[in-house]
């Protein structure tokens, strides 16, 4: 993993603020004098990611420069801000939404460049990762479970498109609200959402139409790839679209299996 020295005095004002005493701050510095870095700290664009309170330390030491990992890749920011936390460390949840959000533009030219390679060449080019879920990764990064990471990732796709729900991300992200009460307020909504207000006919009929409906849409639209005719704002909004109707079809596939399974454990089919 590529490590450089950073300057201490060249690094840009931070967005956040580090969570320490000065006791703190000076116990680490002593651990530091005496036995030196453990881990470098780790920047995105200028951002850094993990070790403000080892910066902090290092000003204390007066030392002028910090080792450091810098870098766009996402795998190798990854391992960096694993290999930087202690295996039974829990970030608050604030701090791993930060986290995601830093690795964001990484993480999608990563997604990228995995969709354009294949078989051996996707080997040599990623080596030991070659076929790690990207959200096994981030979940490496933060010492979260896949099923969290894609439940923030789903908190804050809902977020863009849904004003509640960007109410409540910022209560996760204050840690006013817990992953566990996200999920619970998510239920709460698609119950309501799903509630039957119409007729076994009516439903089947809209059902039907609906299906079909999807199927046609899904298939016009593939034909369009990348739809780089269209301007980028108008790329944008489909998106903004696709991942509202894709939010609204998990709910309702969850409603449907969840009821599926509830039946199946109550003898009823």
């Amino acid at each position: 993993m590529a490590q450089t020295e950073l300057v201490i005095g060249d690094l840009p004002p931070q967005r956040r603020e580090v969570q320490a005493t000065e006791g703190e701050i000076v116990e680490l510095a002593a651990r530091i004098k005496a036995v030196g870095l453990k881990h470098p700290i780790t920047v995105i664009d200028g951002v850094i990611a993990d070790g403000l309170l080892r910066v902090e330390a290092y000003k204390h030491l007066k030392l002028k420069t910090i080792p450091a990992v810098v870098s766009d890749d996402f795998v190798e920011l990854c391992l960096a801000l694993e290999a930087s936390r202690e295996p039974t460390e829990t970030l608050p949840t604030g701090r791993v939404l930060e986290i995601m959000e830093l690795l964001e533009p990484a993480r999608a030219r990563f997604h990228h460049r995995r969709r354009r390679i294949r078989g051996v060449t996707k080997k040599k080019v990623e080596g030991d990762t070659a076929g790690i879920p990207i959200r096994k990764l981030l979940g490496r990064a933060v010492g979260l479970s896949e099923s969290r990471v894609e439940l923030l990732k789903r908190a804050r796709q809902m977020a863009e498109v849904d004003d509640a729900a960007k109410v409540k991300l910022e209560e996760l992200r204050a840690g006013t609200e817990s992953m566990y009460g996200w999920n619970k307020w998510v239920q709460r909504r698609t119950l309501a959402e799903l509630a039957p207000v119409a007729s076994a006919d009516e439903v089947r009929t809209v059902m039907e139409r609906g299906l079909r409906t999807i199927g046609t849409a899904l298939e016009a639209m593939s034909k369009f790839g990348t739809a780089t005719v269209l301007t980028r704002a108008e790329r944008e909004q489909v998106l903004k679209e696709l991942i509202t109707m894709r939010t609204r079809l998990l709910r309702l596939h969850r409603e449907i299996r969840g009821g599926l399974k509830d039946e199946v454990e109550e003898g009823k089919v």
